[in-house]
């Protein structure tokens, strides 16, 4: 590391502080002095910038790698941006001279130039104007950051690490899938040395100097991605990959013994500041995954995807999901008004959008499960239509102690359609929305059994009886999150959609008096069949509409953080009114269809 410690000339400092702000405006005479007057830090990978309330009495400018920054929080700590090269560190509290806000370690070997208070007020007497661009740009900075929110860190280096069958040219197969849009290198030993004219040996020492990590930045500017293979049998250059990491992939066999790590990689996989940890679980063939859970038990803060070897729509998609070009659908709930998404997804499939990631709510969650779990639109109308219109009434009543009804015909419908499977397994990323009873929170659900995940999030309160696990009571996810917008954003993976179901109006009072009428007269009413039968919501309607509120009132504070919203015109359908499948997927299809069409007229798929 001695080699990386020393700064770098005067003349490449120049340059890059030309090219970034705060200092691009500055004249050449200020910048020149700040070249000159500022000191060098190399930091490496995993180490520590700076922590809470530290003194603020310098500012950093990164050369080259990558910083991440945190705040504490009641829960543990959040990552709130990475800092890239040409980007600086530290200079709100050299300015205003209050102590650090944020916690900054490194997340690649990273080289630092330093501006200390001292240079810094020396520099300031000297060149006063630079005071007023510096404010400038902070200002513009924080004014951004308000109005939009912090922009999206993504990966830009990629360390490869194949285990067991599969095969070293991962990678570079990995690469030239992303060249079909970006600019991606493959980097291999082997690659350095020939694109160095051989003055690289990775087994000395000596070769991994700032020369080289200068030669590795300059690829940075000129590609959108590098793509590393790690060699475990070269410790040195395995390092190094690891080291210039944004996100290492573990790449693996489904059906093959978990892998035995060394030591030193441990250390990676484990480190909670380290690159960002994906797994990709390959398998030949088409048959459904089985066994991620056993990946996922050993690297549980893992995302992971599921791979068919040879299958160039699956490699697409992975490459989707990790430039962040993923698209993302969210499904609201909303009774028997769901199987509109069925025809939106069919909307979706013959303009060929592709759909990476998939969660829902209740209803919603079901007919996302069915299309992560690989059916097409002709399969979810055929299932579904036999699920809920051929088998007869799912409604088995009971003795309402904990629900009207048992809910064992639902058990057994989802039994039907998803067997044993886990979501985990589900070859395409789905969630599932639940509300905690006992602790009042929403939760998403990534993995389990399907079955009793979308049991519970459509186990409407005082309809359908809870569901227990551990130490929770989960109900119908729509009490608190009806259309989880949030989760998906949260996954940051690219654009997202949302199809809103709920009614805008569906529970009504048609009587000439604020007072609900007796019950039996209406009892009375509804079993004459002389008798015109009131126009009144029924315990079922007002239960199932008392779960949707959630999407009424919330999705205005998270529209425009979205691609499209798209909400089908089916105000006409109840909620309950499940054999009007066939017109509600046609709702769906011809909405979506001619609102996604005028999205990609304008370049940009989806909107209204």
């Amino acid at each position: 590391m001695e080699q990386l410690s020393q700064k770098p000339d005067v003349e490449e400092l120049l340059t890059l502080f030309s090219q970034i702000e705060p200092f691009s405006h500055l004249e050449p005479e200020a910048l020149q002095a700040l070249a000159q007057s500022s000191g060098w830090k190399f930091l490496p990978s995993g180490a520590q910038l700076c922590d809470y309330d530290a003194p603020g009495d310098r500012m950093f400018v990164v050369v080259s790698g990558r910083l991440r920054a945190f705040k504490p929080t009641p829960r543990g700590e959040r990552v709130i941006g990475e800092i890239g090269m040409g980007e600086c560190v530290g200079e709100m509290s050299l300015l205003t001279g209050e102590t650090r806000s944020a916690k900054v370690c490194a997340i690649r070997d990273s080289g630092l130039a330093v501006i200390t208070r001292e240079d810094f007020d020396q520099w300031i007497l000297r060149y006063p104007k630079t005071m007023l661009a510096l404010a400038s740009t902070i200002i513009r900075r924080l004014d951004r950051a308000q109005t939009h929110g912090s922009a999206p860190n993504h990966p830009v280096n990629f360390a490869v690490i194949p285990f067991g069958s599969i095969s070293s040219r991962f990678s570079e197969r990995l690469a030239k899938a992303m060249n079909h849009r970006d600019k991606a290198m493959f980097l291999s030993s082997d690659r350095i040395a020939s694109l160095r004219g051989g003055d690289f040996d990775p087994h000395d020492q000596r070769a991994y100097d700032y020369a080289l990590l200068k030669w590795l930045s300059m690829r940075e500017q000129d590609q959108d991605y590098l793509v590393y293979q790690c060699e475990p049998g070269c410790r040195l250059w395995t390092d190094l990959c690891l080291r210039q990491a944004d996100c290492i992939l573990l790449v693996g066999m489904l059906g093959e013994n978990l892998p035995n790590l060394p030591e030193y990689l441990e250390r990676w996989v484990s480190a909670p500041d380290g690159p960002r940890i994906e797994l990709v679980l390959c398998q030949e063939g088409d048959e459904p995954p089985t066994g991620t859970r056993t990946w996922l038990q050993r690297f549980p803060h893992a995302f992971h995807h599921h791979l068919r070897i040879g299958n160039d729509s699956d490699m697409g998609r992975l490459v989707r999901l990790l430039t962040h070009r993923a698209t993302g659908l969210v499904l609201g709930g909303g009774g028997a008004r769901c199987f509109a998404h069925i025809g939106v997804l069919r909307a979706f499939d013959e303009l060929g959008i592709p759909i990476d990631l998939i969660g829902g709510t209740s209803m919603g969650a079901m007919i996302g499960a069915q299309f992560a779990m690989g059916w097409d639109t002709e399969t979810m109308i055929r299932e579904n239509r036999r699920a809920f219109v051929e088998s007869g009434s799912v409604l088995d009543y009971t003795m309402p102690l904990f629900a009207l009804l048992a809910g064992r015909r639902f058990k057994k419908m989802g039994l039907d359609m998803f067997g044993n499977r886990l979501i985990e397994d589900l070859p395409i990323r789905f969630f599932c929305m639940t509300t905690d009873l006992t602790h009042a929170e929403a939760i998403a659900h990534f993995d389990g059994p399907i079955e009793n995940r979308l049991r519970a999030s459509t186990a409407v309160p005082g309809l359908l009886p809870p569901i227990f696990l551990r130490n929770k009571t989960l109900v119908d996810g729509g009490v608190l999150n009806n259309l989880p917008v949030d989760v998906m954003l949260g996954l940051g993976r690219g654009p997202i959609f949302a199809v809103d179901v709920s009614p805008t109006e569906d529970v009504s009072l048609q009587a000439s008096n604020s007072e609900f009428p007796s019950p039996w007269p209406v009892f009375w009413r509804r079993i004459n069949p002389f008798a015109k039968n009131p126009d009144l919501p029924s315990i079922l309607t007002i239960l199932l509409r008392s779960v949707s509120l959630s999407s009424v009132t919330g999705i205005d504070r998270v529209k425009n953080q979205l691609t499209g919203y798209l909400r089908p015109p089916i105000d006409g359908i109840s909620l309950l009114d499940w054999r009007v499948l066939d017109r509600a997927v046609e709702l769906g299809y011809s909405y979506a269809r001619t609102k996604l069409e005028e999205g990609l007229s304008k370049g940009s798929p989806g909107s209204g």
